[in-house]
């Protein structure tokens, strides 16, 4: 069978420097042979189409551009050349492989596998090494969900709860089933998504000084939350009567978090999951729904997040909540250097990254 690449990472197609020759590669690793394209009319005659799985009612066919006969379609020498013009540019390379090669394109991507975090849930012993908890919300046309974090030394944190709140977010009742969540849940910081019913999360925020709106902003360059100064002027250009809405680099947070969560040992950014029906496949699926795929704009490799699924309310939830702890901590630690006092653990967080 004639393949691009070999399944051990060699390709088929190879130059012969000196000789100007392009030739296939036997599959074999020992054999060592060369195939000459001219061999390739004698190859088709004889080749038949075999089922990977005779079983099946319904049966589909692929063959590659390789096998194109002599005096139709592009010649070994000339897909080698293509090949060759498309390196560097992922759009090119994108069309040659899908197009040219009559193969499936996989983009260059980084994620995790949900199976792999289910086997990690754990019962929590009665006493965790807790210094605050935050919760974020997010906010759906037709429920809010809400993720609460226990956070410790290093941003080491455990998962509390994950909470749906089902009904219309333009509505008031939704939001009171939620405030009656946040009441009992006794976090030190909120987070609401402001990105879908805007009003209604202002509404609730306000008057609120540990509850935030934040926004997410896409690109790897943004930092998670924005540091002091540029915070401070950023507020000083809004008025009084507005609701300061946070961006947050959601991107850079991601990043951080999919590196969290592939530690399995306790420390420093260590994320923990109970064992608690919240937590369940779904929750799991959401949470690894997206990875991050390596594209080329011109020869410039560009880093992005791309959705694998529809739903990844988890995986918003526990960006949200990152970036609430570090909003929070950077407000109390300025409060703390003007000399007010605070009773709230917050201000004992040391963390890292």
């Amino acid at each position: 069978m004639l393949r691009w690449r070999h399944p051990d990472g060699r390709y088929g197609l190879t130059y012969l420097t000196g000789t100007d020759r392009v030739v296939y590669a036997c599959s074999y690793p020992d054999c060592g042979e060369y195939i000459d394209e001219h061999h390739k009319t004698q190859m088709l005659e004889r080749g038949k189409w075999m089922a990977r799985h005779p079983e099946r009612p319904v049966r589909g066919y692929q063959l590659s551009g390789l096998y194109s006969p002599l005096g139709l379609g592009f010649t070994w020498t000339e897909l080698w050349a293509k090949w060759q013009d498309s390196q560097g540019d992922s759009a090119a390379l994108k069309r040659f492989v899908n197009t040219t090669l009559a193969e499936t394109w996989e983009e260059q991507s980084e994620g995790i596998e949900d199976i792999a975090l289910i086997a990690r849930r754990e019962v929590y012993p009665e006493t965790l090494p807790v210094l605050a908890r935050t919760a974020w919300v997010d906010v759906q046309g037709n429920r809010l969900e809400m993720s609460v974090v226990d956070w410790g030394e290093g941003e080491e944190c455990w998962l509390h709860d994950h909470i749906i709140i089902p009904g219309d977010t333009a509505k008031q009742d939704v939001w009171d089933t939620l405030a009656d969540e946040v009441e009992g849940a006794n976090i030190d910081a909120l987070g609401v998504d402001s990105g879908y019913n805007a009003t209604q999360v202002h509404a609730f925020v306000a008057g609120k000084r540990w509850a935030y709106a934040t926004k997410g902003i896409d690109g790897m360059q943004r930092p998670i939350v924005q540091d002091a100064a540029t915070r401070a002027q950023r507020l000083r250009k809004q008025k009084r009567s507005q609701v300061s809405v946070e961006p947050v680099g959601v991107d850079n947070a991601k990043a951080l978090l999919f590196a969290r969560l592939k530690q399995d040992q306790s420390g420093p950014g260590t994320i923990h999951f109970p064992q608690k029906p919240a937590f369940d496949d779904e929750y799991f699926a959401q949470l690894t729904a997206e990875k991050l795929v390596t594209k080329y704009k011109g020869t410039r490799p560009v880093q992005q997040w791309v959705q694998t699924r529809k739903r990844n309310e988890a995986l918003d939830c526990l960006v949200g909540n990152l970036a609430v702890l570090r909003i929070a901590i950077d407000l109390k630690s300025r409060v703390q250097k003007r000399g007010k006092k605070s009773g709230s653990n917050l201000f004992d967080l040391a963390y890292g990254g």
